[in-house]
């Protein structure tokens, strides 16, 4: 059976509970925002400190390490923009899903799902970015560390 413009694909409703667990859903959400804040910015300064003492004669001859000094300071400003990105759509997830709840908005709630969506593809991006310069870090762990 085909669904037409405007008929659900699913008749949905939220009790009290839900509703409750919603608001607190939001209220969660402000509180990860703050710390997702002050974690980027963290990861920033140390990015910028490590950048500043790294010693470039010390892995001359290593061309993996000069690449992990030469990506890092490009790496770690666009990890903090996608990252501030996916924080900002974290709590449009929960102010929308707040809202629907609130009024019952249907437009809120779709809302609410896109920004999710948006969340999750930017994870993703930076998952992969993460797992590139985590293993070119390990290479560098063991290169430097353990010899």
């Amino acid at each position: 059976m085909e669904q037409t413009e405007g008929q659900g694909l699913f008749d949905s409703k939220l009790n009290e509970s839900g509703k409750m667990y919603i608001r607190k859903f939001a209220a969660a959400t402000r509180i990860v925002l703050f710390l997702g804040i002050l974690l980027s910015l963290g990861h920033l300064t140390g990015s910028i400190i490590r950048l500043a003492k790294y010693d470039l004669s010390r892995f001359s001859n290593d061309k993996i390490l000069q690449l992990e000094y030469r990506i890092m300071p490009f790496y770690w400003p666009v990890h903090v923009v996608l990252a501030l990105m996916q924080l900002y759509y974290y709590w449009k997830l929960g102010k929308n899903l707040r809202k629907g709840a609130d009024y019952n908005d249907e437009t809120a709630f779709n809302e609410a799902f896109s920004a999710l969506y948006r969340n999750a593809v930017l994870a993703i991006i930076l998952f992969v970015m993460t797992l590139v310069v985590n293993y070119l870090d390990l290479y560098n762990v063991i290169k430097l560390d353990l010899h």
